[in-house]
């Protein structure tokens, strides 16, 4: 199945990929980044360029002429399909021939520079390979072999062309041997490395027709952080463009964050169903919770364990359905993924890999509670849970004191009487209300004051969403000078750096009259 990706962080290109083929990988996007490019450059030869990734980001560094020749049909035709997707033809020219026959058809000295991501693996006498198979011709010299790459190399490079290669660390010394009998001097190499304490997996290397000697030594690159994360060192290649614009319905692999029902099993969308429906697999945050609705819903999917301690080990699961093709879903135990729950580590990985992802409208239990509460709604801050350690929720509560915004918080019912004396104790005797179990047959609304609300939930099961009122509190400082405003605030319990900073923005003056002020008066 051919399938539409992002090219991450290249001006929104786009890609044709099919996971049956050669997907390209961190060694495709590092070449044309290494490769030197300058203003005078012309012409470009990319050999073997698969579904023309290499061509696609070249033509954002450069206005060169770019001609990419892939043999193999099917895989041409990726790479033809790509090029008009980016409306790049007057640019990208993708030809589909054997590099060895064209060669001889090209005219001598006519390209400034050449790429080339080639085959890697020699053939050895007893191999059995599927020499019809797609990735076996990318993978193994059964039509180009890097000695022929070089040597076609020096007859199409212009004098002092540049050609960048690509390839496996252990086949360096050969690669420099053979390029400097073709006369083609060696200049620049880098080696990538999987991750720290591992061997080198990538090798670049550069090199110049007929160029001085003097060969430079890169700073090694490390591609994965321990947790299997890129490292900031290749994540500037990947600019995340993909933040930038997605188009949701464009027939590409999606994971769907579907919400589902709170309590009442008819909360459930249609839209919801129709997506479970029609996904391939299902990321469950417990596969027993997700069993009994899907049983309900009579629809039958593959389900896969996701929950806070393992969802960033899914990362292979999901991209494996992805580059197949196929569309995912993602759901929690109850109300919508990524509020207060498993979702947001799958998003992220198939957002940094260039899927979209669609978060469909549903079950939540913040809304209900609003517009429930009896309390002024706008504007809100939703927070979520509190900090179960009563410091550091006090803390988080500090925080939170000034809001004039309706404040919204989940919790659990063994920690409420804690969370309500907490919010009493920074935030005041606000008006609140209390929904559990909302959606329920045992749903429940307690409407009031903390301290009202504190004698009449002392015994409440169920799920929990407290609605605070904000702070409607009018200060009137006009009577105060700053340095009587500042020292208010250190008697709350503020250091006098803190201090400055609020008394500033109450009197929306600059910060440094503040402290001007108030440090002559010491």
């Amino acid at each position: 199945m051919d399938v539409i990706n992002y090219l991450l962080g290249y001006k929104n290109l786009k890609i044709y990929q099919n996971a049956n083929m050669f997907n390209f990988s961190l060694d495709s996007v590092l070449l044309p980044n290494f490769v030197t490019i300058n203003k005078n450059i012309k012409n470009i030869l990319d050999i073997g360029c698969g579904n023309a990734v290499i061509p696609l980001i070249l033509s954002t560094k450069t206005s060169a002429s770019i001609l990419g020749v892939e043999i193999q049909k099917d895989v041409y035709n990726l790479a033809k399909k790509s090029v008009e997707l980016n409306n790049l033809s007057d640019q990208i020219n993708i030809i589909n021939e054997d590099i060895n026959i064209i060669a001889k058809d090209l005219k001598t000295e006519t390209f400034d520079i050449i790429t080339c991501n080639p085959p890697f693996f020699k053939i050895e006498k007893d191999s059995h390979l599927n020499k019809s198979d797609y990735k076996t011709i990318a993978r193994h010299e059964l039509t180009l072999n890097i000695t022929q790459l070089i040597e076609i190399s020096r007859k199409l490079l212009k004098n002092k062309g540049v050609l960048a290669i690509v390839h496996r660390p252990e086949r360096m010394i050969e690669i420099i041997d053979v390029m400097k009998k073709n006369g083609i001097e060696p200049k620049k190499i880098q080696l990538i490395y999987p991750g720290k304490n591992k061997d080198a997996n990538i090798l670049l290397i550069e090199g110049t027709k007929n160029g001085n000697k003097g060969l430079k030594i890169l700073p090694s690159i490390f591609s994965h952080e321990e947790n299997g994360d890129y490292t900031d060192q290749v994540k500037k290649y990947f600019e995340w463009g993909v933040y930038m614009s997605q188009k949701s319905y464009n027939n590409s692999p999606t994971v769907y964050l579907i919400p589902t029902p709170i309590g009442n099993l008819e909360d459930i969308t249609l839209r919801a169903i129709s997506i479970l429906k029609k996904v391939e697999v299902v990321f469950s945050e417990d596969t027993r919770v997700t069993s009994l609705l899907l049983n309900h819903l009579e629809i039958h999917k593959k389900l896969i364990s996701s929950h806070n301690y393992n969802e960033k080990n899914n990362k292979e699961k999901l991209l494996y359905y992805l580059k197949q093709g196929y569309d995912v879903g993602v759901v929690s135990d109850r109300g919508t993924p990524v509020i207060s729950d498993p979702g947001y580590d799958i998003a992220k990985i198939a957002i940094e890999n260039g899927y979209n992802v669609v978060g469909l409208p549903g079950p939540t239990a913040l809304i209900p509670a609003v517009i429930a509460s009896g309390l002024d709604p706008m504007p809100f801050t939703f927070f979520g849970f509190l900090n179960s350690k009563d410091g550091k929720r006090k803390k988080e509560l500090e925080e939170l004191k000034e809001y004039k915004s309706l404040l919204i918080f989940y919790e659990a019912p063994h920690r409420l009487e804690k969370t309500l004396k907490s919010i009493l104790s920074v935030l005041g005797n606000r008006n609140a209300s209390i929904s559990r179990e909302i959606s329920k047959k045992y749903e429940e609304v307690y409407r009031g004051t903390i301290e009202e609300l504190l004698i009449e939930t002392k015994i409440v099961k169920g799920e929990i969403v407290i609605v605070v009122d904000g702070n409607k509190t009018i200060k009137d400082f006009s009577t105060l000078t700053i340095i009587e405003h500042v020292n208010l605030f250190i008697k709350e319990g503020h250091d006098s750096k803190e201090a400055i900073k609020f008394v500033a923005t109450e009197r929306n003056i600059a910060k440094k009259d503040v402290y001007n002020e108030y440090h002559r008066g010491e």
